[in-house]
């Protein structure tokens, strides 16, 4: 009964390992503006982008299961070339969580190629009936601009494996994505991001941001690999910005989540 309990939890842990705060905004990453600091929790490579210092914090109510959600909580802290970052994120309920500490670091190498690396320690636990296994492992990310309008970006996370729980089960498998982002003016972007973990399917994000208005952007996405989507809207005031998403899977049903992010635009690096 205990191996059954245990994998019926990693099987609901598996829909559940991406953050929608996250992969909602994984490939607005790529934009000179990302949507939120929270993104560089999975793509690091988007500490490039921050020119001031920057405290994001995001919450859901992962697919509306009582009792169960994510948070989300990131900074920025650019110097120069090099950024600095911080990240942490909590998942689960009493009975079933996961948490990740990261900690990040960023570097432009002149202006069309950046570098990236991250370091986390990830810890699963079922108090109950499995216990708590603990890895520590690095995600590699590096972005490069194509063109004024075109940006790409490439992480990789642990390719030896090394991050493995007890009795052979993992915490957190090898993984690594590339994405594409296309902005050709300050109102409209575009990106696509194919991410792939080992042992698991494909996820295919294709993210549309527009901004109408100064002070208000308007963005929307589907993932191409199990017809999920969601839509979202942020509402900008001085250095404030606050955003609601609501995501939709078609089996599990849907995930309400809100982001409030703070950004000090005094001394603001070029």
């Amino acid at each position: 009964m205990r191996k059954i309990f245990c994998a019926g939890g990693f099987l609901f842990l598996m829909p559940a390992a991406y953050t929608q705060s996250s992969f909602l905004l994984n490939a607005g990453s790529l934009s000179r503006n990302p949507l939120s600091v929270i993104s560089l929790a999975e793509q690091p490579a988007s500490l490039l982008s921050c020119r001031s210092l920057t405290l994001g914090i995001g919450g859901e109510k992962k697919f509306l299961v009582s009792g169960y959600g994510q948070y989300t909580i990131a900074l920025a802290l650019p110097e120069g070339k090099n950024c600095f970052g911080l990240s942490a994120f909590y998942g689960g309920s009493v009975l079933l969580h996961k948490t990740n500490l990261s900690l990040n670091y960023a570097r432009r190498l002149g202006d069309k190629l950046g570098l990236a690396l991250q370091f986390n320690y990830s810890s699963l636990s079922l108090p109950d009936n499995y216990g708590k296994g603990a890895a520590v492992f690095s995600r590699l990310g590096i972005s490069l601009q194509l063109t004024p309008q075109l940006k790409t970006a490439f992480h990789i996370t642990d390719p030896f494996g090394s991050s493995s729980l007890k009795n052979g089960e993992w915490i957190h498998r090898p993984d690594y994505s590339v994405g594409l982002g296309y902005e050709p003016s300050e109102k409209f972007y575009a990106g696509i991001l194919f991410q792939k973990q080992e042992s698991s399917d494909p996820q295919l994000f294709i993210d549309l941001v527009y901004n109408p208005l100064s002070y208000l952007r308007v963005h929307g996405g589907i993932n191409a690999a199990d017809a999920s989507s969601w839509i979202g809207v942020c509402w900008f005031q001085r250095h404030f910005q606050f955003g609601l998403i609501v995501s939709m899977h078609q089996q599990l049903g849907l995930s309400p989540v809100s982001h409030l992010q703070f950004q000090q635009r005094k001394n603001q690096l070029p």
